[in-house]
This record gives structure tokens, sequence and C-alpha cells, in this order.
């Protein structure tokens, strides 16, 4: 037995109305996608590829459902910038919280302060060494984590400047192929 990675695309299009300048844009290549690392038998690879295919065409409907809600992970070439303007749209715009990235750092501080502790008792046996492995992660990720933060928010920041300059909210058009 052996792993082997199946894919499957489907191609589809999509338009948007810009969000600061009007613009209507023509309608824009993109390819659903769908990728699975499935363990298969030495003569199983072609009835594994064959059943793969079928179980993308039968969720291809909730796919569709998906990406029209605002999930875009399944789908490769779609581009959140006005050709017009350069803008970016406000549906497109997805970043970190910077809480999370605050948590690592708060985790890496925790390890960090390990290090001190650690130093000041010495290392002793192979429990103190990894420990103190552990506590150089830290006091090197801790700075690493809160300057993330940092720029996450900045970005964050960013955005909703960007977003405050229109009140037009826009969802992208999509066009999918017929389901087979």
């Amino acid at each position: 037995m052996g792993q082997e990675t199946f894919s499957a695309r489907a191609p589809m299009a999509y338009r948007f109305k810009c969000e600061h300048c009007g613009t209507t844009t023509d309608w824009l290549p993109a390819q659903i996608s769908f990728s699975q690392t499935v363990q298969v038998g030495m003569f199983q690879k072609e009835q594994e590829r064959a059943r793969f295919q079928q179980e993308f065409w039968r969720t291809y409907p909730e796919r569709c459902k998906a990406i029209e809600g605002g999930n875009y992970s399944n789908v490769t070439g779609l581009k959140f910038d006005c050709p017009s303007c350069g803008k970016s749209q406000s549906w497109g715009m997805k970043t970190t919280s910077p809480g999370t990235l605050i948590f690592g750092a708060i985790v890496m501080l925790g390890l960090a302060m390990l290090w001190f502790v650690v130093s000041n008792n010495g290392i002793h046996n192979l429990g103190g060494l990894v420990v103190a492995g552990l506590a150089l992660v830290g006091t090197i990720g801790c700075p690493v984590c809160i300057g993330m933060a940092i720029s996450e928010a900045a970005k964050q920041s960013k955005i909703k400047e960007a977003m405050s300059t229109t009140t037009e909210r826009n969802k992208p058009e999509f066009d999918f192929p017929p389901h087979k």
C-alpha cells in the first residue's frame, strides 16, 4: 500500500462590480479544485481515482454553494483586485486575528521565563536539557510572535481604512459549469 494524491478541477468564471470605482469586470476565469491523499493498494489506483472523481462531482453542488457563500478556499485563480483601479474588494480581504498571535507570544514568553529558571539552576539531566531547549525556542519565538501580531494589527487597520472609503459592499457573481 502506498499514498496517492488525487486531484480534480472544474472551470468556472466570475465577475464583480468594483466597490471603489464601480466598474463591472468581464468574466474572469478561475477553477474549483480539490485534492486528497489516500492510501491505495497496488492494484487499486484506477478504482480509487474513479471513486475520487465520483465523490468530487457528487459534492460539486455543495462546493458551488460554499463558494457563493464566501468560502473561496477551493478556488484557484480568484483575484480580489479591480482590473481598472487596482483596489482590493472587501469580499477578498481575510487576515489572521492578532489575538491568535498574541496568545502565541504569551506561550513563548512563558517558555522564555523557563530559560531564566533553568539557567539559574543549571542543567543537570536530560529533562533539564529539554526544558532549556524549549525555553530557548520561547526566547527566540516571543519577539517573532509579537512582531507578527503588530504586523497583522497594522494590516487590519489598513484594510479597515481602505474599506471606510467606500460604503458599497459587493459580492462576486459566479458562473459554474453544469453538474456532470
